[in-house]
């Protein structure tokens, strides 16, 4: 049956033990007041369900069903330590609005539960004071609501702690933090970006938090989600020139650096723009803490190599790096600003929308060996295509000035960046920049069949209700390659063969006389 306190029950026998053995298919635990029990067992056919304030000081065990309901606090505050305490078969603490609290004065097991994920939904850290007690995985769990680190340390180990799309941290400082150890990371899950999520991380013995991660914008997937890990050690590719093509320096040392580095890795998560913030310790630092910046080690996209982007700032007075406005995700770190690590120094790097066009036009303060600069572009911010090339000035310490005009832009957002491409055929990539441009349009209907289109059928292209003009088109496919272009005049009709074409979604622009596009989709089966 039922068990209701509202007023005082005492379970806690002062020696030895005394077992209170819950047998009913359906009770509850509840009443006004807490009610405090040392030895819990609930039997294979029991099943209770807390729907107030429920401790256990000892043990929970039993091959029945704990539930921890949606207006219940479950607090556990004995020794397991070595996971033999709170054993109970089932354990549901799943439901949206309960809390599950672990506390007490002994190292505990943070366990699996029967939500699919091992789910959670509220869960509290209120262990012993002084950062001693830890509350080790024992299985992958997942928090859905909110976890309050207030003292007492999660330890992660080999399991992975994750944190549901809704799910908030709150707490957590140098003394109680969230320890990873091991191969174990902290899996933060999105539904939607904005919110500003922080991550109170460190390693087993240094705080080194996470202090904010705002995603102002990204496209994301139904399984989308980042991960985090921190790495107590100088970065090991701070000081090494990268030799292969996309090599950006000459293997100068960076002499200011920090020994440590933060790994973020991104699941079902594209074009994001995203700024972060990352603390590190004083014993960290190694040089002159003023001369670093933040900087990002990340795999160029559709590049196979690894490479150092210096797009952020340090804060010596509270040991805290940023990076603004980063579009790929890599290695978090800080070291020197050595600029003769890169051949050519880049100032600025800008794109501007014009009526019929885009304007690129950037500044480089020194150059070294620079040959020219190719122009590259692309619809998804991963696949880029050269659209044109610049000469470079060779070898200048004067401030140089380039502009290069896209005259035949893509509608909406569009992503560009430069390749600057050394005499020796080594070359290195600038930061990603991105612009939007809305085409006006084309005057006269535009008329595109059939679609879809089987293979090896023509598809039709016609311009109906405009004066005679010759009409520019493209057809891309979706990582934005060209896969045929060319003119027709828009009095006549374009033929376009699909026979050697695959299968899947193009996009069909077409470009009047004043510039003016407009875009079709396009699908070939």
């Amino acid at each position: 049956g039922n068990i209701t306190n509202n007023g005082t029950f005492n379970n806690e026998p002062g020696t030895g033990t005394s077992t209170y053995t819950l047998t009913s298919t359906s009770g509850t635990l509840g009443g006004s007041n807490e009610l405090v029990i040392k030895d819990v067992e609930i039997s294979s056919s029991g099943s209770y369900t807390n729907v107030n304030l429920f401790t256990v000081e000892r043990a929970l065990t039993g091959s029945g069903t704990f539930i921890n309901g949606a207006a219940g606090t479950f607090t556990y505050t004995g020794d397991n330590s070595s996971g033999t305490n709170f054993t109970i078969t089932n354990f549901d603490p799943t439901t949206t609005g309960n809390t599950v609290v672990f506390a007490g004065t002994t190292n505990q097991q943070w366990r699996g539960t029967t939500g699919t994920n091992n789910d959670y939904y509220n869960v509290i850290v209120d262990m012993a004071s002084g950062g001693s007690t830890r509350l080790n995985l024992s299985s992958d769990v997942r928090v859905n609501g909110t976890l309050t680190i207030t003292e007492g340390d999660p330890v992660l180990g080999t399991y992975d702690l994750e944190l549901g799309a809704s799910s908030t941290i709150t707490g957590g400082d140098a003394n109680d933090w969230l320890r990873i150890t091991s191969t174990g990371v902290v899996r933060q899950y999105y539904d939607a970006v904005g919110d500003d999520k922080v991550f109170p991380i460190g390693d087993t013995d240094d705080y080194s938090p996470i202090t904010s991660m705002v995603i102002t914008s990204a496209t994301l997937g139904s399984n989308a989600y980042l991960e985090f890990t921190v790495t107590d050690a100088a970065h090991p590719n701070r000081s090494t020139g990268n030799e292969e093509l996309g090599g950006d320096d000459e293997g100068v040392e960076a002499t200011a650096y920090i020994t440590r580095y933060w790994t973020v890795t991104a699941n079902d998560i594209s074009l994001p723009f995203y700024t972060v913030s990352y603390q590190y310790i004083d014993d960290d630092v190694v040089g002159t803490e003023s001369d670093m910046i933040g900087t990002l080690y990340a795999q160029p996209p559709g590049e196979s190599f690894y490479d150092w982007s210096d797009i952020g700032t340090v804060n010596a007075t509270n040991n805290t790096a940023t990076i603004s406005d980063s579009e790929y995700w890599g290695v978090l770190y800080a070291q020197d600003d050595k600029m003769d690590r890169l051949p050519v120094q880049l100032i600025s790097f800008n794109a501007e929308a014009t009526v019929n066009s885009v304007m690129l036009k950037w500044k480089t303060a020194t150059e070294e060996n620079n040959s020219f600069f190719s122009i590259e572009r692309s619809v998804d911010g991963l696949n880029f295509k050269e659209i044109g090339q610049k000469q470079g000035f060779g070898n200048s310490s004067a401030i140089q000035l380039y502009s290069f005009v896209d005259s035949y832009p893509l509608n909406g957002r569009t992503f560009y960046r430069l390749k600057q491409v050394d005499f020796n055929g080594q070359y290195e990539y600038s930061e990603v920049i991105t612009v939007v441009w809305n085409g006006t349009g084309i005057q006269g209907r535009l008329n595109v069949y059939p679609n879809p289109v089987q293979v090896g059928q023509n598809l039709s292209v016609s311009i109906e209700g405009n004066d005679p003009a010759t009409i520019s088109w493209l057809l891309l496919d979706m990582n934005g390659r060209v896969v045929y272009e060319g003119n027709f005049t828009n009095s006549g009709l374009l033929q376009i063969n699909t026979s050697e074409m695959k299968d899947g979604v193009y996009l069909l622009r077409i470009y009047g006389p004043e510039k003016a596009a407009e875009t079709r989709k396009v699908i070939i089966r």
